[in-house]
């Protein structure tokens, strides 16, 4: 369709008609909001048949459930629970520390003899075989086997040798080989046993060490005239090794931490300190023993420990993100985290504007992952720092709640574009009871039974279980640290996609409203193929690119003064980046040409440079929206603009989903013509 800049569509019904859009997570036209609020996952009193408290949703009014005392261990009879949480704790038991491998018994040289014509055939095997890198050939490699047999022979039968007494002397070097496919063996290095180790098919491991390995029934030929001589300085089995992991030194609480399995963690070793998590919440006790002298550990605010709202909160998420392998009690998901805290609830009342300030001060430390373990009704002016967050480079992750049991209330941030959003299971593998349900999620994580460090004023043991997706949340935003700290190449929008593309799919399969993508898999995210970039997010609407809307300065055009041809492929989702805007440069007196292909229904529009918002309607909409192109299915969408005027200007580009489309990925070429 191609109509001139600045006139009205006529006789276009489809056009003049507002955009049915799915948008009820989107807060676009509320009012100005009033300091709400803000509601973390608590414990609910609630009586059962054992001592363990139901959780709410969220709700500001419940405070936490305290628990019988902990001996550096856990109750497993009773759990902290969030809002309305049901279903019974896990017994949770102490580390117990394993022992060492048990050692072969070491035998005593006599029965390691072996007649030395065994050596003899050993030595003379393989006519032209190659020896290091150079061959040998009959002739000469008969002789050194008779060299070598004789060098042996020699020294093992003078009684009371000096080599023999040495022999004795290392007999604890030697042990049973037995059981085991292959043999260390260390000798002189250079020498003639070097030889005879070569011949027995073995392979050097050091050369300058004379450290071979070689199959142990070559080795059973071969030591034990070997050993005679006095030749052999050690032989043992090639035992497998075992690693130390962040899980194995001793924390007594790590058997309790039953997520650590299920989400892999016990398969990968966490990395050093790199890209930071910040938790904004209730003031974090950095006086526990998970905290106090813990490295790249920094409070963004001061950190009020009270009675009120959320008081053990912010210790427990930040305890699940970053407790550090410090033998003191429990492991986060990645205890080498740079950690910071902001203490949203500083002035004695966890309210939006505290979040929001949190937010800003992460925003101002730079790039990194934001957890936010809870949730208001509504919030534009939430919603728009956590798009600045996610438009600066970091990544916002979010609790979805735990109101199942009332209907699953929307919660911001979680329900918002552009905003990990995190669900909770069971130790069974299965959604938590109390995990709310919404297309906006994105994926699960362990949200039940958590072991978790409290305030001592709180628990005099330092340590509770606590229930609720106030614990997947941090889960999920730890292990995003990690993989991105692992893979520091990618962006904030890669690894978004990343960890929803790597989750592991649970039952239904497919996405779901219970799981969204399946089970946080951190193995997965570690070798996943990174996914393509998102360009320009977020640009959901006009105001997320223009200048003095989000930002102060407007994002860059596609094409501008001096560039007039560009291309970018990006995605679109219904629920986390439903709208793509792209401000695009028209020259004076030239026809800009814009066409999309896609492998979903995605659609096309031109806006005029005054529109205030692409969900315009009425007389705004004929008045702004210059061109359109609304095919069905995945027909090539174009659309043209004439510039009649001898200036340029910037017009907006609206690449969006059509109708039930859920995801999209798409590729945008924009030219200008004469």
């Amino acid at each position: 369709m191609r109509v001139e800049l600045g006139q009205r569509l006529q006789g276009e019904r489809a056009l003049s008609q507002p955009r049915v859009r799915d948008g009820e997570a989107r807060f676009e036209h509320l009012p100005v909001t009033e300091d709400e609020q803000v509601e973390v996952d608590r414990a609910w009193p609630e009586p059962r048949p054992v001592a363990r408290s139901p959780e709410g949703p969220f709700d500001g009014e419940q405070g936490f459930e305290q628990l019988a005392g902990l001996q550096v261990g856990l109750d497993g009879r009773r759990s902290v629970q969030e809002a309305r949480l049901v279903g019974e704790a896990h017994g949770l038991g102490l580390a117990q520390r394993g022992n060492g491998d048990d050692l072969h018994p070491l035998l005593p040289a006599d029965e390691l003899q072996r007649p030395l014509d065994r050596l003899l055939a050993v030595a003379e095997i393989g006519a032209d075989a190659e020896v290091g890198s150079h061959r040998c050939y009959f002739g000469r490699r008969l002789r050194l086997g008779v060299l070598i047999a004789l060098a042996l022979v020699g020294p093992a039968s003078a009684a009371g040798s000096p080599l023999s007494h040495a022999a004795g002397a290392r007999r604890h070097a030697f042990q049973a080989l037995g059981g085991h496919p292959y043999a260390v063996v260390a000798v002189s290095p250079g020498g003639s046993a070097e030889v005879a180790l070569d011949l027995a098919g073995g392979e050097p491991v050091s050369r300058r060490f004379g450290i071979w390995r070689l199959g142990t029934p070559a080795a059973e030929r071969v030591l034990p005239a070997l050993r005679r001589a006095g030749l052999v300085h050690a032989a043992e089995p090639d035992r497998p090794v075992r690693t130390f992991t962040h899980t194995i030194p001793g924390d007594p609480l790590v058997p309790s931490e039953w997520w650590i399995p299920m989400i892999g963690a016990d398969r990968v070793e966490p990395p050093g300190p790199g890209k930071p998590v910040t938790i904004i919440d209730s003031g974090v006790d950095l006086t526990h023993p998970e905290f106090a002298g813990r490295a790249g550990t920094e409070a963004l605010n001061g950190q009020v420990l009270s009675a009120g709202d959320g008081y053990p909160h912010g210790t427990a998420v930040g305890s699940v993100v970053a407790a550090p392998v410090n033998a003191a009690g429990l492991v986060g998901v990645y205890p080498q985290a740079v950690l910071r805290t902001w203490d949203a609830d500083a002035q004695g009342d966890l309210t939006t504007s505290g979040v929001v300030a949190g937010v800003d001060a992460a925003i101002r430390k730079g790039p990194g992952v934001i957890n936010l373990s809870l949730g208001v009704s509504r919030s534009q002016v939430l919603e728009d720092i956590v798009n600045a967050a996610f438009g600066t480079g970091s990544l916002v992750v979010a609790a979805i709640g735990n109101d199942r049991a009332r209907g699953s209330r929307p919660s911001v941030p979680a329900v918002l574009p552009h905003v990990l959003s995190i669900a909770g299971t069971d130790p069974t593998g299965h959604v938590a009871s109390f995990s709310s349900v919404s297309p906006a999620i994105d994926l699960a994580a362990p949200a039940t039974g958590i072991p978790v460090a409290v305030p001592v004023g709180y628990e005099a043991s330092g340590y509770s279980l606590f229930d609720g997706t106030s614990f997947s949340s941090p889960l999920v935003a730890g292990a995003a640290a990690w993989v991105w700290t692992v893979r520091p190449t990618l962006d904030n929008t890669e690894l978004f996609e990343l960890m929803r593309s790597s989750a592991r799919d649970m039952s239904p399969p497919g996405r779901d409203a219970d799981t969204g993508f399946g089970l946080l898999d951190i193995p997965a995210a570690l070798t996943h193929p990174a996914p393509a970039p998102d360009p320009q997010e977020p640009n959901d609407d006009i105001r997320h690119v223009k200048a003095g809307g989000l930002f102060r300065q407007a994002t860059a055009g596609i094409t501008r003064p001096g560039r007039g041809r560009a291309t970018l492929t990006a995605r679109l989702d219904e629920t986390e980046d439903p709208e793509d805007v792209y401000r695009v440069w028209v020259p004076g007196r030239r026809t800009l040409v814009a066409t999309l292909r896609a492998n979903g229904d995605v659609q096309l529009a031109a806006w005029s440079p005054k529109t205030r918002t692409v969900f315009e309607r009425g007389a705004a909409l004929k008045r702004d929206l210059i061109a359109a192109s609304l095919k069905r299915g995945t027909a090539k969408e174009v659309v043209r603009v004439d510039n009649k005027n001898r200036r340029g200007a910037y017009l907006y580009l609206d690449a969006f989903l059509a109708r039930n489309v859920q995801r999209a990925t798409y590729k945008l070429a924009v030219t200008t013509q004469p």
